[in-house]
């Protein structure tokens, strides 16, 4: 029996998961639409029956479905929109799961997509009248990551409906869109979707793209947490509070706007005649799209149904692609495969996913017919040698969905056979050039291209090569040839290369020191490692047994290097180098200072020279004097550590440096007495401590009577005790009194005093 208040059994909706992969928080919706049906009359009163149809992301965190939804019902009258009455709480109808394949079941969705639609109805009883009436729902929020909106995240969404007054004065019912936008679309594909719906009355449909509603927000909550937010920005707007007209959401223009809501080519767009929406998207992401469906009777507009729905466009990879366990062509666009010197081919068929095909098929093209294979891979055998085309199908009997079959082609080459080789020589004992020397063979043909490489060393395309290495041990040497047909052969053998250098040839980092001189003997000779016998003789009685060492030399003279070779396979090698190296005498910088702990009160430091041999000084204070004495004096205007260096200089030329850290130390001194007399004669008249107090902090002088009374403190060492309780009160009597004086020191050391201080009237 028909009811004069609504019955809302519906279902709200949230939003569909983002494909790009973020966490969202709260936002949930992705789409809805709503329609009506007239159900009859009442007197003067139209009956229809409400559904609003929604879907939610489920794989989100965002928000369920409504258990307390609230529709609000309006009329727009001379003065604008007025409210009528909002349903009262509902719960949805019933909601189930949407299963993500169904639009295309060969494409792999991602797992973190999933949608839920739902449904509530309602029956309303609306007096005929003149005037529209507005049934409309509203809700926070969409997922942050859509590409073509103004702030996502912030964005609610409205689903709403008009009752126009041609409808009421007539029997009519809404359009119904006949099937929901498919969930995930392919990037570079063509969508092709039919969005048309069916009139029950047979009214004339006109479709176009039209701006998604936008009501509500984040204000007072979150779409999972909503609370019951008063703001028409809310989560749950109020339908009482919150009235038509609404906003339109705001496209990120000039790339997006409602009629071109996706970036496609061919464009997307809707045929108004049709509902067919086409075009190939080109932008990965996730698009919200509203669709309009206008109803004309006789020419007139009598209403019109919206949906708002949400376009995820990924790059898709189908459940079924032909693949080969062979190099793909991309200049024949073809798999190809090479026989070299073989007529019997077996290749591996590896197409994916094999739980969605049912059929495979070769078909090989000759001059005359086609020959067919009806197995999963290749295993052929060819009497001759040229080239033979295939083509593989995967589910060729399927028709009408391209993604649920796949073909690809192969050629084959069935050629000549070739083998790679060669043969080489070199002197095993002195380093040379190593000649190389072909002996490959082509069953048919010409070689047409060489290829070798020598250990990774060095490359050559010469037929017949010569190579020099400059380090020695087993070398991998390979050979690939190439013959006119591209057939290649590959084949490598290991040289043992261990000859001694031709010519020692020794760098030192200096030919010419002062002692103690340290000298670097870099050995540029080749071919040379650590696997060689290498034994140096300084001249000084030192020898070594490395490659490339460095040696010190204590004594002033000239020296003759001596070096000899022993290569792994028993070739020797040896070279002096006769008065090479030559060592001057050099001086030892040395110095003491007094005070040996100076401080800021006592900075002036005498410097006393130690050093041998020397002959000039040069002597640099932190940098902020230089002298030229030979025992020269300082003050230092800081504390702190500080350096001083000296610089002495032999008759040879030969210089040394010493450079020692000095801690100038900061000091304080503070003093009390032990009595004082505050009588105004301007002697001894306040109590406070005297010294030298610089870079003191968190200074503190407290003054306590014998009952334990604090009756003066100060914070500057500057500010004494006037003999006043705070130094404004009244006089304090004659007597003992205890003081404490605390502070912190420069280097952050904290010094306390205590004691006694008469007061004498």
């Amino acid at each position: 029996m028909l009811k004069t208040d609504i019955r809302l059994k519906a279902l709200l909706f949230t939003m569909l998961f983002i494909i790009v992969g973020n966490s969202l928080y709260a936002a949930h919706i992705i789409g809805g639409d709503v329609t009506y049906k007239f159900l009859g009359r009442e007197g003067d009163n139209a009956v229809y029956l409400i559904t609003f149809t929604m879907y939610r992301d489920s794989k989100s965190n965002g928000a369920p479905f409504d258990n307390d939804a609230q529709f609000g019902i309006y009329i727009k009258t001379n003065t604008g929109w007025n409210f009528v009455k909002k349903t009262s709480p509902l719960n949805p109808k019933f909601k189930e799961a949407v299963d993500p394949e169904q639009s295309n079941p060969c494409v792999i969705v991602p797992s973190n997509i999933g949608v839920e639609r739902g449904v509530y109805e309602f029956e309303v009883m609306l007096p005929v009248s003149d005037n529209i009436y507005k049934i409309a729902y509203q809700r926070c929020c969409r997922n942050e990551t859509i590409t073509n909106i103004i702030d996502p995240g912030e964005t609610g969404a409205l689903f709403s409906i008009d009752i126009t007054s041609e409808a009421l004065n007539s029997v009519d019912n809404s359009p119904v869109f006949n099937e929901f936008p498919p969930i995930v679309i392919c990037e570079g594909r063509d969508i092709n979707f039919d969005h048309s719906a069916t009139d029950a009355d047979g009214d004339q449909l006109i479709y176009e793209f039209c701006a998604p509603i936008s009501a509500g927000g984040t204000a007072g909550g979150s779409s999972s947490t909503p609370g019951l937010p008063t703001d028409c920005n809310g989560v749950k707007p109020d339908p009482e509070k919150c009235k038509p007209p609404f906003d339109v959401i705001t496209f990120n223009a000039p790339t997006y706007t409602y009629d071109k809501p996706m970036a496609g080519n061919p464009t997307v767009k809707i045929d108004p005649n049709t509902g067919i929406i086409s075009g190939v998207p080109t932008n990965v992401g996730q698009y919200v799209v509203g669709v309009c469906a206008k109803e004309y009777r006789n020419g007139i507009l009598i209403g019109e149904i919206r949906r708002d729905f949400q376009f995820n466009v990924i790059r898709c990879e189908n459940k079924v692609n032909a693949l080969l366990d062979a190099d793909f062509d991309i200049a024949i666009n073809k798999y190809r495969v090479d026989l070299c010197g073989e007529k019997n081919l077996l290749l591996n068929n590896t197409s994916g996913e094999a739980k969605f095909i049912d059929s495979y098929q070769w078909e090989r093209y000759d001059v005359n017919d086609t020959i067919l294979y009806n197995t999963k891979n290749l295993n052929i055998s060819f009497d001759d040698y040229g080239s033979y085309n295939f083509r593989m199908f995967l589910n060729r009997d399927i028709v009408g969905n391209t993604d649920c079959s796949d073909s690809v082609d192969l050629l084959v080459n069935v050629f000549p056979g070739l083998s790679s080789d060669f043969v080489f020589d070199y002197d095993t004992c002195v380093a040379g050039p190593v000649f190389f020397q072909d002996a490959s063979f082509a069953e048919v043909g010409i070689i047409k291209n060489y290829l070798w490489n020598f250990n990774l060393d060095g490359n050559s395309n010469f037929k017949d090569p010569t190579f020099t290495f400059e380090t020695p041990g087993d070398k991998l040497i390979s050979l690939e040839i190439t013959d006119i047909n591209g057939c290649k052969d590959l084949t490598s053998k290991v040289i043992s290369y261990n000859p001694v250098p031709a010519l020692l040839v020794v760098d030192p980092s200096q030919f010419k020191g002062c002692t103690p001189a340290e000298i670097k003997f870099n050995n540029l000779s080749v071919p040379i490692d650590s696997t060689y016998d290498v034994i140096w003789d300084f001249g000084d009685g030192g020898m070594i047994n490395e490659v490339s060492p460095s040696h010190t030399f204590e004594e002033p003279g000239i020296y003759t290097i001596k070096l000899h070779v022993t290569s792994p396979i028993g070739c020797e090698t040896s070279r002096d180098f006769n008065d090479w190296i030559e060592i001057l005498p050099g001086p030892i910088a040395d110095f003491t200072y007094s005070p040996e702990q100076p401080n800021i009160l006592q900075n002036e430091v005498s410097f006393y020279d130690q050093s041998q041999e020397a002959i000039a000084w040069q002597w640099n204070f932190n940098d902020e004097r230089v002298d030229f004495i030979q025992n020269p004096s300082y003050s230092f205007i800081d504390t702190g550590l500080v350096y001083v260096s000296l610089l002495v200089k032999h008759e040879s030329g030969c210089t040394d440096t010493l450079t020692k850290l000095i801690d100038i130390l900061p000091l304080n001194t503070l003093q009390f007495p032990n009595a004082f007399t505050p009588n105004g004669d301007g002697l001894n008249d306040d109590f406070l401590g005297v010294g030298y107090l610089e870079g003191i902090k968190a200074y503190q002088l407290s003054i306590w009577n014998r009952w334990g009374e604090k009756i003066f403190e100060s914070q500057d060492p500057s500010v004494g005790w006037n003999g006043r309780k705070n130094n404004s009160g009244g006089e304090s009597p004659q007597d003992t009194y205890i003081f404490i004086a605390t502070y912190t020191g420069p280097r952050g050391n904290i010094e306390e005093f205590k004691g006694n201080v008469t007061l004498i009237r």
